[in-house]
């Protein structure tokens, strides 16, 4: 396999763990397990709670799927992800950290910004489109 430097493209190897891609499953993972430093950056948390929230993120993208939706689906996701931090050497928090900042400043660079259209009263006007940035 050719290595991919992109943790939004593909696989990555960081701290020798490799890495699933982040997807929308990821997003919605994050949501599920309340890691707010990656769906709500702007309230602060202690840094426990965020090395708690990188290593939740690291376990799901880390372990096998299957094994990361049953646990959530039986309530035992913290507990594996806090498992899981036991085999993570400190040197490494600091690698994941670095890569989540890069996609977080790519993602913010390809976000687009859905902006209505000045409202008409033709009925037969064309409405909005997703994606349209002013």
């Amino acid at each position: 396999m050719t290595p991919i430097n992109d943790f939004l493209d593909g696989e990555k190897t960081i701290a020798g763990m490799v890495f699933r891609p982040f997807t929308v499953g990821s997003k919605l993972l994050c949501s599920q397990m309340k890691l707010s430093m990656f769906i709500e950056p702007e309230i602060p948390i202690t840094e426990e709670e965020a090395i708690r929230q990188i290593m939740a993120f690291s376990w799901f993208h880390v372990a096998p799927l299957r094994e990361v939706l049953c646990a959530l689906r039986e309530g035992r996701g913290n507990d594996e992800a806090l498992l899981f931090s036991f085999g993570v050497e400190p040197h490494a928090i600091e690698e994941i950290v670095s890569e989540i900042n890069r996609i977080s400043e790519r993602a913010k660079k390809n976000a687009v910004q859905v902006v209505e259209k000045n409202t008409t009263k033709d009925k037969d006007a064309p409405g909005n489109s997703v994606g349209q940035i002013g």
